[in-house]
């Protein structure tokens, strides 16, 4: 573990952040989905899609105020619309 690994531990680990702080802090400094995504196949993609916007979902719950299911309606929606 290097200097500034320690130091963003460092961070994380301050005692005056509330735990929504801390995570986010983690997320910034650890994020879950630091290898780029497939660039063939259309299940490989859509799969790697999902499951990095399922593994954030808690930033969506912070943001928008509408449930997962109007979000993925909305999100179908607009790209229908969009290649019509």
């Amino acid at each position: 573990m290097d200097a500034f690994d320690r130091l963003s531990y460092a961070l994380i680990e301050d005692t005056t952040l509330n735990d929504i702080e801390k995570q986010i802090m983690d997320d910034i400094w650890n994020p879950r989905f630091r290898e780029d995504g497939p660039t063939q196949g259309f299940f490989k993609i859509w799969s790697f899609k999902a499951r990095r916007w399922w593994g954030n979902r808690w930033k969506n719950r912070l943001v928008y105020k509408e449930s997962l299911l109007d979000q993925v309606w909305t999100l179908l929606k607009s790209r229908f619309v969009k290649t019509m």
